[in-house]
């Protein structure tokens, strides 16, 4: 199957398509699931429906993977440990899984999975923190993941989230292969297509958050993707115009990567 890199970022100003080489993406986030401002309840039949159909019109190639974003139903916390019961994240999951066999039964040919689903754990950072309470975390996700095997195998595509919590690359390469394998172990003949943000992780415990990562690190990244995906994600936030994205060495880097990667040469 093709390597091909998507973009779904959302840059102020940003170009679309952005670059040859790079296949514009298409990911539907949860209030385009709901008409209110409660997303607790399950997706209905029309909305699926209402999904698939946009998803058909926009006439893509067929096998084209399509990201779905819904976060309102809980499997598992880690702001003070899990407090998800087992039976709560089951019902969760049921959610999940209805929902995109109602959108993959009216677009059978696209392919379609959600952001985060095969997660081992939330986000990248926990799978190597050495902290106690990052330790409950890990365990208890992993518990989860004997139900959420029954949600990944229901997804074409697993889109787990691969940011970027600090400046060592080390640290970075040994959560994602973590998170690699562990999307491979929930299923198997699933193409896996992370994530990835060009700045650090808004929020996260490096002290770096907001910041455009370096270029070496940066091509780590897309290195790592070309070697264990099957192709990247490049996934933004709205609060930086292009003209001062594009003009951070990452974008450089990714340029020089296309290029090595024989997918586009300016």
């Amino acid at each position: 199957m093709t390597w091909n890199l998507y973009d779904v970022m959302t840059y102020t100003g940003k170009p679309s398509p952005i670059s040859p080489g790079i296949k514009s993406g298409k990911i539907y986030y949860e209030a385009q699931f709901f008409p209110t401002a409660d997303h607790t309840g399950p997706v209905s039949a029309g909305a699926m429906s209402a999904i698939a159909a946009n998803a058909v019109a926009l006439n893509l190639p067929p096998q084209t993977p399509i990201c779905l974003d819904i976060e309102s139903w809980p499997v598992y916390t880690v702001a003070a440990g899990d407090t998800v019961s087992l039976d709560k994240a089951d019902e969760s999951i049921t959610k999940y899984v209805n929902c995109i066999k109602g959108v993959k039964a009216g677009a059978p040919n696209l392919l379609f999975g959600y952001f985060g689903a095969a997660l081992p754990m939330e986000d990248g950072f926990y799978a190597i923190s050495k902290s106690a309470e990052a330790s409950r975390i890990r365990g208890s996700m992993r518990m989860k993941n004997t139900l959420l095997r029954r949600l990944a195998r229901e997804c074409d595509v697993l889109f787990p989230s691969c940011y970027t919590f600090s400046e060592s690359a080390a640290e970075w390469a040994e959560s994602f292969r973590m998170v690699m394998a562990e999307a491979r172990h929930l299923n198997p003949s699933a193409q896996i297509i992370p994530f990835l943000w060009p700045q650090f992780y808004a929020n996260g415990p490096g002290g770096v958050g907001g910041a455009f990562i370096p270029a070496d690190l940066w091509r780590t990244q897309l290195e790592s993707c070309w070697q264990l995906a099957g192709g990247a994600m490049l996934w933004s936030s709205n609060t930086v115009t292009w003209a001062d994205a594009s003009a951070a060495p990452w974008w450089a880097e990714t340029q020089a990567f296309l290029c090595a990667r024989g997918l586009y040469c300016a």
